[in-house]
């Protein structure tokens, strides 16, 4: 590691201290140790959590932190959508760099749309990153945070986020990471219900249905469709073939 790493790491780090009781880990350590283990654990990825935001947000604030860019994930308690969890372009391309190749290049990921293969190469992380929050939470406020959730299905965009969640009070957390090569950096983001109590039950507004109706519209008409036409089917020999010219 160059001398102008280790500067700009602890840069990075500097900043208010959070208090511990001994013997006890705070909210932020947690979630920096919990990602880190999970990174390395599951991915293979030796990496550095530079720094946690970790706020309690309504929905309406959390759709508009979130990064349009990124890849989403639904995250899932049982067969319901409770929360969801996304990772920035520069942390997809490190993990499947990693995956596919065993190291990471000094140059910047590109900005290729989201495959398949990358969201199931990256999916680890994330339940990872879940698995270790809950063994490492063992008082409030992130006891029980994370338990019984896990990754779901993609999510297309951010709109989707607000059409599937409810309306209540979240956990916003979001992790600042440092890849330890050159300049490559990335975030985790993983939000959830900051209560486990399940919301009140809330029929959908017609906006709401609306919204719903044209997202589901444009996504039909955004998509694919390959139209062949038969004119005219007949049998002919090669000798005729062959001596076909422009015009007939």
């Amino acid at each position: 590691m160059t001398t102008h790493e280790v500067l700009r790491r602890l840069l990075h780090r500097s900043g208010p201290v959070e208090k511990e009781t001994p013997g006890e880990l705070s909210p932020g350590r947690i979630l920096r140790t919990a990602i880190a283990r999970a990174a390395d654990v599951d991915t293979a990825l030796a990496l550095t959590v530079l720094g946690v935001v970790d706020e309690k947000l309504s929905l309406d604030d959390v759709l508009k932190r979130v990064d349009d860019s990124a890849l989403f994930y639904g995250l899932t308690r049982g067969a319901e959508t409770v929360g969801f969890a996304a990772l920035d372009r520069e942390t997809r391309a490190v993990i499947v760099e990693m995956q596919m190749t065993g190291r990471l290049r000094e140059a910047a990921g590109d900005d290729r749309s989201f495959s398949a293969s990358d969201v199931e190469l990256c999916r680890p992380l994330i339940d990872g990153a879940l698995r270790e929050i809950r063994c490492l939470a063992e008082t409030p406020p992130l006891a029980g945070w994370t338990t019984g959730a896990s990754t779901g299905p993609r999510l297309s965009e951010a709109r989707a986020i607000g059409l599937v969640l409810d309306e209540t009070t979240y956990r916003f957390v979001e992790a600042s990471l440092d890849f330890g090569i050159a300049e490559r950096q990335g975030k985790i983001v993983i939000c959830l219900p900051n209560s486990r109590e399940k919301p009140k039950a809330q029929n959908r507004t017609r906006a709401q249905s609306a919204a719903f109706e044209r997202h589901l519209r444009d996504t039909l008409l955004d998509a694919p469709a390959a139209l062949h036409a038969v004119l005219h089917r007949m049998r002919l020999p090669l000798k005729r073939v062959e001596g076909f010219a422009v015009g007939d």
